[in-house]
């Protein structure tokens, strides 16, 4: 958990309750007391009015409240069904930060914000739950911002078996998780689908990003073909920009 996660946490813990053991308070949030005594000195020099002392207990001061996210209900709506559709087609530990997000959100919106979020409108397809990928969305995404070279074995729809090493750039949803990368052995981009990737290994390599091999190359290549009309859009863009290995529903 992140120490500004902690620290909302710690004053959620405290909210409401007239005294809380030090103790209590470092088990529920999975830290040392001596972290916790940390975090509470913290919050009270940014001004937050904590009461108590270590071996006594902590309070809030009643009527001490965050202040609330200034969103309007629309914009509310919009954020909510963004982070109810990563619940839908992410894995555990999207879902599971994406749930946490929606519920911090929903606690310092305006009141009528919150309705809005409840309306739910926007709907949010289950049928997403069947294409959830083999692999960590989240260790994807460190090795992408990381910049660390991942050696990918990649099953195609006939069945062939392929292993390449791959630059890990991006990942996308379109019907289905797609990793945007570059291919070490091609020198080309690839979109791999996630569902097809049977093994990733880190080779413990770093990549430089450096001329054409960075997203914002494929990205421009990716609006390119979108200007000049060559394709419709979506997966089939991404199938004129990338070499996609093995699937003819995306081949280039």
């Amino acid at each position: 958990m992140r120490r500004a996660d902690r620290l909302l946490a710690l004053m959620e813990a405290l909210r409401g309750r007239p005294l809380v053991r030090g103790r209590e308070l470092a088990s529920g949030l999975e830290v040392s007391l001596r972290t916790l005594y940390r975090d509470i000195a913290a919050l009270i020099r940014i001004g937050v009015p904590i009461r108590g002392e270590a071996g006594v207990g902590y309070s809030l001061e009643p009527g001490y409240y965050l202040p609330p996210l200034n969103l309007t209900p629309v914009e509310a709506e919009m954020i909510d069904f963004g982070l109810r559709l990563l619940q839908s087609v992410g894995d555990g530990s999207v879902t599971e930060r994406a749930t946490s997000a929606r519920t911090k959100i929903r606690a310092v919106v305006p009141r009528d914000a919150q309705s809005a979020m409840d309306r739910n409108f926007f709907s949010v397809s289950q049928m997403a739950e069947q294409q959830q990928p083999r692999h960590d969305l989240l260790e994807l995404k460190r090795a992408a911002e990381n910049r660390r070279v991942l050696e990918i074995e990649y099953v195609a729809s006939s069945g062939r078996r392929s292993v390449t090493t791959v630059h890990p750039l991006s990942l996308s949803f379109i019907g289905t998780w797609f990793m945007i990368g570059w291919c070490e052995e091609s020198a080309s981009f690839r979109c791999l689908r996630l569902d097809r990737i049977d093994r990733v290994t880190p080779t413990g390599r770093a990549f430089k990003l450096q001329g054409g091999n960075m997203l914002s190359s494929f990205i421009e290549q990716l609006q390119g073909c979108a200007k000049a009309g060559d394709v419709p859009g979506g997966a089939s863009a991404y199938a004129k920009v990338c070499r996609v290995s093995g699937d003819r529903a995306y081949d280039s």
